[in-house]
């Protein structure tokens, strides 16, 4: 069993978005089971000027006391078990999955649930890229 482990921050790295949305510093929790997954993922929230809160437990009871009063949550649908999800929807919780922990993937579902879009990811939306 992996511990439970909770993070915040609110400094800026140096991870440049793809995708162009500002988050307008809401906090923004990501669901997760594995604290080795976890490498990257505030940065890419503080890039879009959101607070990030990294959930890190198996338990749902936990995870939902982390991030209950989160602007969004995004879980990371490759490493958390169905029992996280439905536990969260039986809270009321509205989130976003992202499939993996990939960058883009992060950002795609941030953008989703801060734009009202659907929970997972499909080929009608039309994301944002930033332009160089």
């Amino acid at each position: 069993k992996h511990s439970d482990y909770q993070e915040k921050s609110t400094e800026n790295k140096s991870y440049k978005p793809t995708l162009d949305f500002n988050l307008d510093y809401k906090t923004v929790g990501i669901v997760i089971a594995d604290k080795g997954l976890t490498n990257g993922l505030k940065e890419i929230i503080e890039a879009h000027h959101g607070i990030p809160i990294i959930a890190i437990s198996e338990n749902v009871n936990r995870i939902y006391g982390m991030i209950k009063n989160c602007d969004y949550v995004v879980l990371i649908k490759n490493y958390v078990n169905h029992n996280i999800s439905q536990g969260l929807n039986d809270h009321g919780v509205k989130f976003a999955m992202a499939k993996t922990v990939g960058q883009l993937e992060v950002e795609k579902a941030m953008y989703r649930i801060s734009h009202a879009l659907p929970t997972e990811d499909q080929n009608n939306i039309d994301y944002p890229i930033f332009q160089k």
